[in-house]
């Protein structure tokens, strides 16, 4: 996994090899300082693949758009379609496959500033 910075966006690149689509079982993103869950899908049924995840400063959407052959529901934030990233805030992302009683692979990052992956993750920031 990879968390890669772009003008007012954060990439989540979750590709195998660089290139093919990963099964995930879970996704989570915690605002670092509170403690709080800001969004949080987990996988229903057959396992979703995807290639990445965007995030934008300001308004995201719930539910992923680019999800091939299953579905998430949609844990955190319950009854709503959206989410929202602030400025200024430092955001934990964590990343399971198939076996989400396992490790995640984990990145932080900052709009504006790159901050990389957590210790001890495996993942690389660029």
């Amino acid at each position: 996994m990879s968390v890669v910075q772009q003008a007012g966006a954060v990439i989540i690149d979750v590709q195998t090899l660089g290139e093919y689509q990963t099964t995930i079982g879970r996704i989570r993103l915690t605002e670092r300082r509170e403690g709080r869950v800001v969004w949080e899908l987990v996988a229903t049924g057959r396992l979703p693949q995807i290639h990445t995840v965007e995030l934008r400063r300001g308004e995201n959407p719930a539910v992923l758009a680019s999800v091939r052959s299953g579905r998430y529901e949609i844990l955190t934030p319950r009854g709503v379609d959206s989410f929202v990233l602030e400025d200024g805030k430092l955001y934990l992302i964590e990343v399971w496959g198939e076996h989400i009683d396992g490790t995640p692979a984990s990145g932080v990052f900052e709009f504006g500033n790159a901050v990389g992956p957590s210790e001890g993750s495996g993942s690389t920031a660029q």
